[in-house]
């Protein structure tokens, strides 16, 4: 009996941090999402956006931020 509450424990004690980064994984994302640039662009967008062409470059928000780059008004990619 007492090795089935200790698997038990070691279990549980593995799902805990197993789970945790994914919780701080989500919120970091929520917090910084990644965002779509273009070469030539003045604009980041949301994936998807109409206005988004051949040149997608993926970047966190608060990299397309210090690039200098504003919202795309259509999409309002960040704003979720």
């Amino acid at each position: 009996m007492r090795t089935v509450f200790s698997r038990l424990f070691l279990a549980l004690a593995l799902s805990a941090t197993i789970v945790a980064p994914s919780v701080a994984v989500q919120e970091s994302r929520r917090q910084d999402p990644t965002v779509y640039g273009t070469k030539t662009g003045s604009k980041y967008h949301a994936d998807g956006c109409r206005y988004l062409r051949s040149s997608k470059i993926a970047m966190k928000l608060s990299e397309a931020k210090k690039r200098g780059l504003t919202a795309c008004s259509k999409c309002r990619p960040g704003k979720e």
